[in-house]
């Protein structure tokens, strides 16, 4: 049956639509396939043939997402190649048009969002001071005004004015997540060119040798005129290549002089570079431009930047479903866990009189000071280095945040944020969340 004539059985007698003679289109609509474009309009070469019958299917049937970047269609002559009775489609696909559709995500995740990160190995006595000072100085507000806050106002006071403070007093770099290029800017810029007569004169190929599989009308084209431009194109093509080649070359060979050199110098400075180099572990990086959504009915490519992030923080809060719950009662655990669950009979009691009782000040700078170094820290940016050399008003500050936070059982709405990294686990990505590992950083 033509397409056309199933249409309106389809949207205006389902029942009939879904019977077993339609089986194959009503699963192929209902699933949201659409038709694309016809094959070419050959009567003789047909999809199957045997016993002198030629049968054949007018339309090829794809994917949804891949639909808009069809550009032609054919069938294959396959009979003096292989033994099978049947023929093989091949459709052709703009894959300039899929990279252009996945730009957007792209530009967004590779844009430059840079963000400072402290050298605190290089960081002098001098400038912990002077840290410390500045800290002081920027937190003016008296301790019985802060005190009468808000936990939300305390944490964006204190972090504001900390971040401040380190920025004027301790070194740092500033660093973004822009993609670094492989070589230079002039052989990337030979090596587009060249891709892009080589798409040029495949097109025009295809143009010449199937004409009817666009309009009737171009067939004129294949004239002189235009033999003579595809002769050009294939000699600059060529000239092109030859040149792509030498360079290419020269960037290896250069290229593989400072990897040796690079090896040399980490064998003395950086062994961990020089073991990782000599094993060739190399570190994996993706991109979040696109996200393959594997639906069993519904499988979607999501390129749209704000799409991606609702699937990617839907994803992760919800790839490790809580599936226990609280005990209602100690009796209830086995017995050698309720055992050590329950009071001890030889402890006083008295001991837990001053449990819940605010922690001073030198209890807060004790547990600061025990804290370790070399720690990624959370959204605010703030790390255990800069806490422990707060200046004195700063941390009473920060000792007041945090007997607010254990009075009211609550903490500040920038403590709820966190910074997830998905890290490709060993096999291939595919775009999908699922072949990856959360690293999450709280504060």
């Amino acid at each position: 049956m033509h397409l056309d004539t199933y249409y309106p059985i389809y949207f205006n007698r389902p029942a009939t639509a879904s019977q077993r003679s339609y089986r194959l289109l009503h699963h192929l609509l209902s699933h949201g396939y659409e038709e694309t474009i016809p094959v070419n309009a050959s009567d003789s070469l047909g999809t199957f043939h045997r016993d002198d019958q030629v049968t054949r299917i007018d339309y090829v049937w794809s994917c949804p997402m891949l639909k808009g970047f069809a550009l032609t269609s054919y069938i294959f002559d396959a009979q003096d190649t292989c033994s099978s009775d049947h023929n093989p489609i091949i459709t052709y696909f703009d894959d300039s048009l899929l990279v252009a559709s996945i730009k957007v995500a792209r530009a967004k995740q590779l844009q430059r969002q840079t963000r400072r990160i402290f050298k605190f190995d290089s960081v002098t006595t001098q400038q912990w001071e002077s840290f410390s000072t500045c800290t002081d100085s920027l937190c003016d507000v008296s301790p019985s005004t802060f005190s009468t806050w808000h936990i939300n106002q305390q944490c964006e006071y204190l972090h504001s004015r900390i971040v401040k403070a380190a920025n004027a007093s301790l070194p740092s770099v500033t660093v973004g997540n822009q993609f670094t290029p492989t070589m230079p800017k002039d052989l990337e810029a030979l090596t587009q060119h060249y891709r892009f007569l080589s798409r040029l004169l495949h097109s025009i190929r295809l143009l010449r040798k199937y004409p009817s599989t666009y309009y009737n009308r171009y067939e004129r084209t294949w004239q002189d005129d235009f033999k003579c431009l595809l002769e050009s194109l294939k000699s600059i093509s060529n000239t092109l290549h030859g040149f792509l080649l030498l360079k290419e070359k020269d960037f290896q060979d250069s290229s593989i002089r400072a990897k040796l050199d690079d090896r040399d110098n980490n064998f003395e400075t950086d062994i961990s570079s020089f073991i990782n180099s000599a094993l060739s572990r190399t570190r994996r990086r993706i991109t979040l431009d696109r996200v393959f959504i594997d639906h069993p009915t519904q499988p979607k490519l999501l390129t749209d930047p704000h799409d991606i992030d609702d699937a990617v923080i839907n994803h992760f809060q919800n790839s490790v479903p809580i599936k226990s719950s609280p005990p209602d009662n100690i009796s209830t655990f086995p017995e050698r866990w309720s055992s050590a669950y329950c009071p001890m009979d030889d402890v006083d009691f008295s001991i837990y009189n001053s449990l819940l009782d605010p922690p001073t000040l030198e209890e807060w700078l004790s547990t600061v000071s025990s804290m370790p170094n070399d720690k990624a820290p959370g959204p605010s940016m703030i790390t255990y280095e800069m806490l422990k050399h707060l200046g004195s008003n700063t941390s009473a500050l920060v000792l007041i945040l945090v007997q607010s936070c254990l009075r009211t059982a609550d903490i500040p709405d920038l403590w709820r944020q966190a910074m997830v990294f998905p890290i490709p686990k060993p096999h291939e990505w595919k775009c999908q969340l699922k072949n990856t590992r959360p690293i999450t950083l709280l504060e």
